[in-house]
């Protein structure tokens, strides 16, 4: 009678743990293999955990984010601790892994990081183990840190020519290569030089080396900036010497001009802080410059102390009374005793942006000791 109890009650025990056990939800706690390489064709991996039941599921989400759920077929030889799948790992990254029992447990989800796939055209055994050893870049300074196109910059920091690499480093300017080369001129391990190439606005810097690709800094595109003219007046074809910053480097710009009011100029020299210009010959209207000249020999001829004279002479002269009267007025003209002045503004327009202006005086002897003013009488 003592027996049959205890066989019952052992009996009831077992059938407790089973019930229970058949309440707990599935657990992975551990996967084979633990690094797969990506693929495009499918692959078994074996899940390790508790609580797997037969027609269980399995959830897969991929590292752009896409899922897939396996059954059926794909799983085989479950057990309460351990099932196989045929799951297609076709990119490399983290992937995420869940179980459901057909009762609509879940259990915890699982990351498993897939590895890239060997290349196709593996790198010689001796390169490998070289890259593997080179350090990557890091910058921690550009000087300077704003400017213009075609500028240099110098570029600073560690690791920048790490010893044995079989290619030189690269500096990059958002998505473009610095324009000096492909490879920056190296000064040492710690600096290099490149030149600026186009762009405008803040963007982003990076040196690439065999070592891989370093940190980011910033590099600000600046508009010029006009300090001075010298001389600030002159006749027309007088040269001039703008003065400032972030002119940049003509042969990296062509968008780039100078101009006299209205009047496109022809630069000699130009530098990132300098540009040698002539003034323009039509005094900055943007008009045909003889113009001007008929004006100034008007301005000759009716040059007199003597009021009766000059009346005599505007009427004898075709067309200077209106010459005098109009284009003194359309373009701004000052008449002085001696010499024809317009003041125009100057600027320096690039890529990036467009100066601040500066005053230039156009002033041209008349060889006269008098300027008419009025209409004649």
């Amino acid at each position: 009678m003592i027996k049959a109890r205890v066989v019952f009650l052992a009996a009831s025990a077992i059938g407790v743990g089973l019930w229970a056990q058949q309440l707990l939800p599935p657990a992975i706690t551990g996967i084979s293999s633990s690094n797969p390489t990506s693929s495009t064709t499918s692959q078994t991996l074996t899940i390790s955990g508790t609580g797997f039941r037969t027609g269980l599921s399995l959830t897969v989400v991929s590292p752009s984010g896409s899922l897939s759920a396996l059954s059926g077929t794909q799983i085989q030889a479950v057990t309460s601790t351990s099932f196989r799948v045929l799951v297609n790992l076709n990119t490399s990254g983290t992937w995420t892994l869940r179980v459901a029992n057909a009762n609509g447990q879940v259990s915890n989800t699982w990351k498993v990081t897939v590895q890239p796939a060997a290349s196709q055209n593996p790198v010689p055994s001796v390169v490998s183990s070289l890259l593997k050893k080179l350090p990557a870049p890091v910058i921690t300074r550009l000087d300077p840190a704003f400017g213009a196109p075609g500028v240099t910059v110098a570029v600073y920091g560690n690791q920048l020519n790490p010893s044995g690499a079989y290619v030189g480093p690269r500096v990059v300017f958002n998505t473009r290569p610095a324009t000096s080369s492909q490879a920056a001129r190296v000064i040492s391990d710690a600096e290099l030089i490149v030149t600026v190439p186009p762009g405008d606005g803040i963007v982003d810097v990076h040196v690439e080396t065999a070592g891989g690709n370093s940190n980011v800094l910033k590099f600000a595109y600046r508009s010029p900036a006009i300090s001075g003219i010298s001389p600030a007046f002159g006749g027309r074809g007088q040269v001039v010497t703008i003065s400032g910053e972030n002119f940049g480097v003509k042969q990296f710009d062509p968008t780039a001009f100078v101009k006299f009011g209205d009047s496109l100029a022809n630069p000699t020299q130009w530098e990132d802080r300098r540009i040698i210009v002539k003034a323009p010959t039509d005094f900055g209207t943007g008009t045909n410059w003889n113009i001007v000249t008929d004006l100034i020999g008007c301005l000759a001829l009716l040059g007199s102390d003597s009021e009766a004279a000059t009346f005599v002479l505007k009427r004898t002269v075709p067309g200077c009374e209106d010459l005098i009267q109009n284009v003194v007025k359309k373009y701004q003209l000052t008449t002085n005793p001696g010499f024809l002045e317009r003041r125009v503004q100057v600027i320096v327009h690039t890529a990036v942006g467009t100066s601040n202006q500066m005053p230039f005086t156009y002033r041209v002897p008349t060889q006269t000791s008098k300027i008419p003013s009025g209409s004649a009488k």
